[in-house]
């Protein structure tokens, strides 16, 4: 929710078009939700979403900073 709040605002800038942005969420189903409304590229992979960007944005709660991170982490080992 806060993600897609964030998302949602800075897209209507106009800084960044829906085509620079990757977002990822817990389900597939979730990511096509998602991509249907703001026309971003969504999915469920983590790692993959963060490679080779210039800028991530991290919405999670606080109790699940450290399982995102954590699997990131592993991705660049």
């Amino acid at each position: 929710t806060m993600g897609r709040a964030i998302l949602g605002g800075l897209l209507n800038t106009g800084l960044f078009r829906p085509e620079q942005v990757r977002v990822t969420v817990r389900t597939p189903d979730d990511a096509d939700a998602l991509q249907a409304e703001l026309g971003v590229r969504a999915g469920t992979d983590n790692a993959a979403a963060a490679a080779g960007a210039d800028i991530v944005l991290l919405c999670v709660k606080p109790k699940d900073v450290f399982d995102v991170l954590g699997d990131q982490a592993t991705a660049e080992a």
